[in-house]
C-alpha cells in the first residue's frame, strides 16, 4: 500500500472505510480465522496510513518518537560520511589572474591552504543548482539508512503491503532541513580541474642575494652602476659582457634597452595544483638555462629591449613570481607590451623553494656535475 490517502479514488477510501468497520466491529458478522487476520492486517495499514503516507513517512512525521530522533543522527552521519560529490565538466573555467596573484602572495602552508578552501566554498554556494543531483543523493541516502530495524512491533512486521521504500523527497529534505543537518558537498573536482585548466602567464624575476633585481647596464647611467650590473650578469650568467659598453672581439653588447630600469624577466606558467597539494609552500627559487625565454623589461612604462645577450650556463637563483598583466598592481605587463605567441609562455618555469645563505647569490653545476656555489662579491 503506496498511496497516500489525499491521492486515493473514491472506491479505494469506501474499502478501507468498509475494512475499518468489519475489524473494530467483530460481531458485525462472523469472521473465518484466515478472514480475521486479514483484517487485522487491513486495519494496521489503514492505522499507518492516517499519518499521511508510507509507514517510512510516518517516522519522518512523528518528530516525538525516539525512532524518529535515531533515524535523524543516522541521517546527520551520512550525510557527513559521504558529501555530495560534484563533477567539473569540459566547460568550467580557468582562474583569473588577480586569483593566482592571491595564492602567489601566500607566505605560509596556511595560506595556501585557506585560499584553496575560499575556492571551494565559492563552489559550494552555488550546489543548489543540482537539483537533480541532491534528489538522488537523497534516494541513496534513505537506502542506506532504512528504518526496517526501528520496527519491532510484530503488527506491523508481518505486514506484506508495509512501504519502507524511499519516502517522499520534498519531507526529506524537510526534516533534514528542520533538524539544522548542513548539506555536505565535495566539490574539489570542480576546483582542481579549474586549477588545471588555470594557464597563467607568469613573470619569473631573478634576485640578487639582497633581493634586488637584475637590471641591464644602460649607456645613459653612470660608469660605476654600469659596471656593477654587467659585473652582476657576467657572474650569475657566464656572460662575457665589456663593462664600458665597448665591443672588443668575442664580447657580446648590452641589451638594447630603451630606459635603464629595465630588469630581467622570464616568461612561463607555474604548476599551481604542485604548489596546492604537493609543496604548500610558493617557489622562492628558479633554474634558468640558455634556452630559456627572457626579456629586460620595464613595467613602469611598458618598454624593454629587442636583443638580450646569450645566457652561458644553467644556474639556480632566488626569484620572485607574480603573474604578468595586472596592470593596476604592477604596472604594464610583459605579453601586454610585446603581444608574445603562446610559445613564450607555454614552459613550466623550473620553480622550487629552498632556504638561502645570506653569502651566495646562486648555484651552478661545473664540468664534473658536482654543485658549484656562488657567493656575494666581496
Amino acid at each position: 500500500m503506496k498511496t497516500s490517502l489525499h491521492k486515493m479514488q473514491c472506491g479505494q477510501l469506501l474499502s478501507m472505510a468498509l475494512a475499518l468497520e468489519t475489524t473494530m466491529q467483530g460481531d458485525f458478522f462472523p469472521l473465518t480465522p484466515d478472514q480475521y487476520i486479514a483484517a487485522e492486517k487491513r486495519k494496521a495499514i489503514c492505522i499507518a496510513l492516517t499519518d499521511e503516507c508510507n509507514d517510512s513517512n510516518r517516522l519522518l512525521i512523528d518528530t516525538e518518537s525516539e525512532e524518529h530522533a535515531e533515524l535523524v543522527k543516522k541521517i546527520e552521519k551520512y550525510v557527513e560520511d559521504n558529501p555530495i560529490k560534484i563533477y567539473a565538466d569540459r566547460n568550467e573555467s580557468e582562474y583569473s589572474a588577480k586569483e593566482v596573484q592571491e595564492l602567489l602572495d601566500c607566505t605560509t602552508p596556511d595560506e595556501i591552504s585557506q585560499w584553496y578552501c575560499d575556492r571551494l566554498q565559492e563552489v559550494e554556494e552555488y550546489c543548489w543548482e543540482f537539483g537533480q543531483l541532491e534528489k538522488e543523493y537523497l534516494k541513496e541516502m534513505w537506502e542506506e539508512v532504512k528504518p526496517e530495524d526501528f520496527y519491532l512491533n510484530d503488527d506491523v512486521n508481518c505486514l506484506e503491503e508495509t512501504d519502507y521504500e524511499t519516502p517522499d523527497i520534498d519531507l526529506l529534505r524537510e526534516v533534514i532541513n528542520d533538524n539544522s543537518i548542513y548539506w555536505c558537498y565535495d566539490v574539489s573536482n570542480v576546483v582542481d580541474t579549474r586549477i588545471r585548466y588555470t594557464d597563467a602567464k607568469i613573470q619569473a624575476i631573478p634576485l640578487t642575494a639582497n633581493c634586488d633585481r637584475i637590471y641591464t647596464p644602460h649607456f645613459e647611467q653612470g660608469e660605476d652602476e654600469n659596471r656593477e650590473e654587467v659585473a652582476t650578469l657576467n657572474r650569475l650568467f657566464k656572460m662575457d659582457l665589456h663593462p664600458t659598453g665597448k665591443h672588443p672581439t668575442g664580447c657580446q653588447s648590452w641589451a638594447d634597452a630603451n630606459y635603464s630600469g629595465s630588469f630581467m624577466v622570464f616568461c612561463g606558467t607555474l604548476d599551481l595544483m604542485e604548489i596546492i597539494t604537493k609543496t604548500k609552500v610558493i617557489p622562492n627559487t628558479i633554474t634558468v638555462s640558455p634556452s630559456d625565454n627572457y626579456i629586460f623589461f620595464d613595467s613602469s612604462n611598458g618598454s624593454g629591449s629587442g636583443y638580450e645577450p646569450k645566457i652561458r650556463r644553467a644556474v639556480t637563483l632566488r626569484c620572485l613570481y607574480r603573474v604578468d598583466g595586472l596592470r593596476g598592481q604592477y604596472g604594464y605587463g610583459v605579453d601586454e607590451t610585446y603581444g608574445f605567441s603562446h610559445s613564450v609562455w607555454r614552459d613550466n618555469h623550473a620553480a622550487s623553494y629552498q632556504k638561502w645563505d645570506d653569502d651566495v647569490e646562486g648555484i651552478y653545476k661545473d664540468s664534473k656535475g658536482h654543485n658549484r656555489k656562488i657567493k656575494v662579491k666581496g
